[in-house]
């Protein structure tokens, strides 16, 4: 049959044996992807009822296994990258092997350290001088992508209070206390974007997970990514705490204090908007988050042009900004996602509902 435009081609269904139906495959097509006849396929449902076939070596969603070889001249961090690289590609076994020989003691310690402290779900099931197994175990439904990124933002907003404290008392101690919450951040990160990732190749993952669509996982992702941020922030706040960086004046703490609560409940509710499609919600928090940035550009105008606690207040006040500011990052994402049911469509002037 001739490719219609745009390389697309209608083929009729077959029976055979009965029970099972089969589908011809362009022999141009099937030769030009390097298969042939008894080459293993995966078939999975996509999104809008289509259907997804790719050679089955790259059935990542189908949990495949993936090889990756370290080298004894790999730069530092370069396996680490490539495991996780891997992980987030959703593969379900990871084979780290040698070159030759036996793999250093070094790139062995950082296998092991990423599965016990970074990859949720991994586990290492065999080891050996040349070769070490890890095994991702955690299926969606034990951990859901609701829970964990509430789980995620819940971390984060922790670090952001304890980093502030740690400033407006100028506790070192305390802070050394933060960096380990942010590892915890990490690991829900790598989870969520390894199931976004499948969920783009595999619609039963997207139902599983409760995304609408697969265009709504690129937003998910960027939502990730900015609870990250916040985390990061608090992370490099506590750290000027731990170096001396406080502690702040009392009206400067005071000031730090509420604002940044205010940016932890936009964070909060930003949060809920998404995951609820939650359209009015998103645009309240969108409103307060444009408040709060205000705020804090008129608070910092009144601390003095000069001294140690005064630098270190708008330090502080900066972080709160930012950590405002992703929070309206993601209820800007949350709006996308969820404008649809606050709007009429498919006829001349449709417009907003009106508010109910």
């Amino acid at each position: 049959m001739e490719p219609e435009a745009g390389g697309r081609q209608v083929r009729r269904l077959q029976v055979s044996g009965g029970s099972t139906f089969t589908v011809s495959l362009p022999k141009a097509w099937v030769e030009g992807m390097g298969m042939g006849a008894g080459d293993g396929v995966a078939i999975s449902r996509g999104s809008g009822g289509s259907l997804v076939l790719n050679p089955d070596s790259d059935a990542a969603g189908a949990g495949g296994r993936a090889v990756v070889t370290a080298g004894r001249k790999d730069a530092a961090g370069s396996l680490g990258r490539r495991i996780v690289a891997t992980y987030l590609a959703g593969y379900g076994s990871i084979l780290v092997r040698s070159g030759g020989g036996a793999i250093p003691p070094g790139h062995a310690r950082e296998v092991r350290d990423l599965a016990r402290s970074s990859l949720i779900g991994t586990e290492i099931v065999e080891e050996g001088p040349g070769a070490i197994t890890m095994q991702v175990l955690t299926r969606l439904p034990d951990l859901s992508f609701d829970a964990a990124m509430r789980k995620m933002a819940l971390t984060a907003a922790c670090m952001h209070r304890e980093a502030v404290e740690c400033l407006a008392a100028g506790d070192a101690a305390r802070a050394a206390g933060v960096a380990g919450m942010g590892e915890e951040v990490v690991r829900f990160s790598l989870y969520m974007r390894r199931n976004l990732s499948l969920a783009v190749q595999d619609a039963g993952v997207l139902a599983c997970m409760g995304i609408a669509r697969p265009a709504d996982c690129l937003g998910h992702r960027y939502a990730v990514g900015r609870i990250e941020r916040v985390a990061g922030l608090a992370a490099a706040a506590a750290a000027r705490a731990g170096a001396g960086g406080g502690p702040l004046g009392a009206r400067s703490a005071g000031r730090v204090r509420g604002l940044s609560r205010g940016a932890l409940a936009a964070l909060e509710g930003a949060i809920s908007a998404l995951l609820d499609r939650d359209y009015r919600l998103a645009e309240r928090t969108a409103g307060s988050v444009a408040e709060i940035v205000e705020s804090v550009r008129e608070i910092a105008a009144m601390e003095p042009p000069r001294g140690a606690a005064a630098a270190a207040a708008r330090l502080a006040l900066e972080d709160v900004r930012r950590t405002a500011e992703y929070a309206g990052d993601i209820a800007e994402v949350a709006i996308d996602e969820s404008v649809g049911s606050v709007i009429l469509s498919g006829g001349a002037g449709a417009g907003p509902r009106a508010a109910g």
